[in-house]
């Protein structure tokens, strides 16, 4: 159950160091004993939220933004997730704009509203830190914004910048360990169309391209979701 893994989650996060036995963003699989009951759980591993298939990308990776979300002093939540099923068709914003990026996106506002409230899970997902690019061909306009709900971007899915002006965040296990974001295995979208379509990346584009990475660079377009959260 999900109130079960938010148990499990705050062990993790309690479990945080560099130092052998601890748990990090590098950490592939964890043993976890609660009440006398192991569990063991890995990068990829998979459960469902509403319906919907949800996939392990990594432990202790993402910055909380309340050091107090699991009652005591932690830094990071302690297992963060992603759909592999798609929430729908959407547009980043109303229009073809990405003025403010990330953090002025009318689609981020939907993902901590509406749809984070419909969640049946939404009482264990912690909120965290999530850095974007504000202006896209300004490297030192790096911010950070506090999500329930995100979408990954270019450098935590590649690990590598191709259309970012510089690295937003760090690469997930997941991908780190060597599943693409871009292979059958690793794609993220599954439940609305049989062939892989379009989907977006948080980053503002390029020094060259003021758009939200897709498949044909347009915003106001709708293409598939495949959101993230941490719990």
């Amino acid at each position: 159950t999900w109130e079960e893994l938010s148990q499990i989650a705050k062990v993790i996060s309690d479990n945080y160091g560099t130092e052998v036995g601890q748990i990090n963003n590098n950490t592939a699989e964890v043993n976890v004993s609660i009440n006398g009951k192991s569990d063991t759980l890995g990068i990829g591993d998979w459960t469902t939220v509403d319906g919907k298939q949800v996939r392990i990308l990594g432990f202790n990776h993402d910055a909380l933004t309340n050091t107090n979300a699991y009652g005591g002093n932690n830094i990071y939540a302690g297992i963060s997730f992603e759909f592999t099923d798609s929430v729908g068709a959407v547009a980043m914003n109303s229009t073809s704009t990405v003025v403010g990026g990330w953090g002025n996106c009318v689609y981020r506002g939907i993902l901590n509203s509406s749809f984070y409230n419909s969640l049946e899970n939404k009482e264990y997902i912690k909120q965290v830190c999530k850095e974007y690019v504000s202006t896209y061909n300004d490297s030192n306009s790096l911010e950070v914004g506090d999500d329930y709900v995100w979408l990954l971007s270019e450098y935590e899915a590649l690990g590598s910048v191709v259309h970012s002006v510089c690295a937003e965040g760090r690469q997930y296990k997941l991908f780190a360990s060597g599943v693409s974001p871009n292979s059958l295995q690793g794609r993220r979208l599954r439940s609305l169309e049989s062939t892989r379509a379009p989907w977006f990346l948080i980053i503002s584009g390029s020094a060259t391209s003021d758009s939200f990475p897709d498949k044909t660079h347009n915003n106001s377009l709708s293409y598939k979701s495949v959101p993230c959260f941490s719990i």
